[in-house]
């Protein structure tokens, strides 16, 4: 959506504080924190010009810490308004890339992470950071937004209330004007059946994609099926094919960023292969991933890879070509692409990597959903969960372990929260839910300042057997 109108906004901005402290009277019931009345108060303008450009300066308010912050602890309350007004920033540009009426006022949610009364940090804050869409947080806001998850009532304050943050993941990365970059942009709208007309750019531009989901779908943690039951498999399946898909979408994203990795086709290969193969939507239960192993599966998802193999070779000359690397070309044969496929058909190492590596994200998934389940009913049954907090980070910190040694030296940590997002869509809609998944793209071009955005709903869904995606 390119903002075609000239049109000044003023917008009133308050913050929301929520304290996330354990309390003996809600540690039973799986409620942690409150929320904190504040007195900071922002006001921004947002101006949008015909060429495009959205243009918000944000000044006024309040310059003092918020006394009931200072109050529990003044620390954080110093750190708080370092941010404020890049969160304000970050959050209005988040809500105009979403297509939304300019408001009039909007709030801000300020978290400060969970530590229990035992834990060694419980007095240390870190350093606030602000997501893309403008939330702040007190540490890292994937490890905040990750643990609350197991078990889901986790994320409630004291009075019940549900804290009303959304699952993110976010990413910004710049690309070089001659590197094709509407071409690397589709690779992830293709993925998503997302159609957008993209401009020409001027320059390099940065860009930034945000998914988005509805806080609700974290309910699905908190309704399970017993581990050992087929409802429990078949809703892992699902869950599954969504982590899958959402891999194969923004792991080679990352990967072929850098035009280095087409030097080497021993590195690229198994790449290319990994993102044209269809995910698995297995009907044997706790078989959520490829076995290499069992050949069979494996090899008929090869073949089925030999048609999307073809587009991304075709894209892959498309960079050699922008960067005057034709010489490279032999390299990414796209009339051989059959001995491409039969070569990883017989499973070299770093192909092995990755499906071997995909297997472990999946099955710390699977650890993640049956501590859930243990979880909610002692919650239940109304029994102590103190170190819930402590298994959960455990969990997770295994899982970013696991994207880091998912393939040679690359790291792929920071998709942690896509994971999260994935998974927790994907149990949503296995439980008959509809949780709504949002993609949002922004790009900046960075010679001329002009700033374009678009959504879009979008489904990890898997409607017709093992096709792609349906269109958003």
């Amino acid at each position: 959506m390119l903002f075609a109108t000239h049109t000044t906004h003023r917008i009133r901005v308050g913050f929301d504080l929520y304290w996330l402290r354990e309390t003996p009277a809600g540690k039973l019931e799986g409620c942690f924190g409150r929320r904190l009345p504040c007195d900071s108060e922002r006001v921004a303008d947002v101006h949008r010009d015909p060429d495009g450009r959205i243009d918000i300066r944000v000044s006024g308010g309040t310059a003092n810490p918020p006394a009931a912050l200072a109050a529990e602890n003044s620390a954080a309350a110093e750190k708080i308004g370092a941010v404020l007004n890049d969160a304000v920033a970050a959050r209005l540009t988040s809500l105009l890339a979403a297509g939304a009426p300019t408001p009039e006022e909007i709030h801000i949610g300020v978290h400060i992470p969970f530590e229990g009364r035992r834990s060694p940090n419980r007095n240390r804050i870190p350093a606030p950071r602000h997501d893309a869409s403008g939330a702040i947080y007190f540490g890292d806001p994937a490890v905040v937004q990750g643990v609350t998850l197991a078990p889901g009532p986790v994320a409630r304050l004291q009075s019940g209330d549900p804290i009303p943050w959304a699952l993110r993941y976010s990413t910004t990365n710049v690309i070089r004007a001659g590197d094709v970059p509407n071409s690397q942009i589709q690779s992830v709208l293709d993925r998503h059946r997302v159609t957008i007309p993209l401009p020409e750019w001027r320059g390099d531009i940065a860009v930034t994609w945000l998914l988005t989901l509805d806080p609700s779908a974290g309910e699905a943690w908190t309704n399970l099926p017993p581990p050992s039951t087929n409802a429990f498999s078949r809703q892992m399946r699902n869950t599954m094919f969504a982590i899958q898909y959402a891999l194969r979408t923004f792991v080679p994203y990352h990967f072929f960023l850098d035009f280095k990795s087409l030097s080497s086709r021993g590195r690229a290969w198994p790449m290319l292969v990994y993102s044209a193969m269809r995910p698995v939507l297995a009907r044997a239960a706790h078989r959520y991933g490829y076995d290499v192993l069992d050949r069979g599966p494996l090899y008929s998802a090869l073949r089925w890879a030999s048609r999307p193999l073809r587009a991304r070779l075709q894209w892959v000359h498309q960079r050699l070509t922008a960067n005057g690397r034709r010489d490279l070309g032999s390299l990414y044969p796209i009339a051989g692409r059959g001995r491409i496929i039969r070569l990883m058909a017989e499973v070299p190492r770093r192909y092995g990597m990755l499906l071997a590596g995909e297997n472990r994200v999946l099955n710390i998934v699977r650890l993640t959903a049956e501590f859930a389940y243990a979880m909610t009913a002692s919650l239940r049954r109304g029994e102590d969960i103190i170190y819930s907090q402590l298994q959960a980070r455990r969990l997770y910190k295994q899982l970013k372990m696991r994207l880091d040694r998912l393939y040679t030296d690359d790291r792929f940590a920071h998709l942690a929260p896509l994971i999260a997002i994935a998974a927790t869509w994907g149990l949503a809609h296995a439980q008959g839910r509809r949780p709504r998944l949002e993609l949002q793209l922004r790009v900046e071009e960075l010679e001329t300042g002009s700033k374009y955005a678009w959504s879009r709903e979008i489904s990890y869904a898997n409607p017709r057997g093992r096709s792609a995606l349906t269109r958003a």
